[in-house]
């Protein structure tokens, strides 16, 4: 069995750069991310924790500096210190799956929503 990873830093970087294209063209943007938060790959393709996590903590930081809102959905089967701290460093709400529902999804994101307009 062959597991794809997906270097997060770059997820990051990618969503950053599409929302604030979004709001260049006077819309609003709310960004959902749907991830276990751990890092494993870096930009390059290596594989690397220790290498992912730092670019993935700086592609978070510019992130949030471009004050998109967010929400970050841990998938995790149980609420991870990964997910959290992304969330955190993203300036985003944090939503543990195991917990939400898709009532508690669903307001999360309108919530968030109403907040950029």
């Amino acid at each position: 069995v062959t597991i794809a990873a997906t270097p997060l830093a770059a997820a990051i970087s990618l969503a950053d750069e599409t929302a604030r294209a979004v709001v260049r063209r006077g819309n609003s943007a709310v960004v959902v991310f749907l991830t276990d938060g751990k890092a494993n790959m870096m930009r390059s393709g290596k594989a690397d924790s220790a290498g992912a996590e730092r670019e993935s903590a700086a592609a978070a930081r510019i992130f949030r500096a471009g004050g998109t809102t967010a929400v970050v959905v841990d998938t995790s089967p149980r609420p991870r210190p990964h997910s959290a701290q992304l969330a955190r460093d993203m300036g985003a709400r944090y939503l543990p799956l195991p917990y939400a529902g898709s009532h508690e999804l669903s307001g999360a994101i309108q919530a968030s929503t109403r907040r950029t307009r």
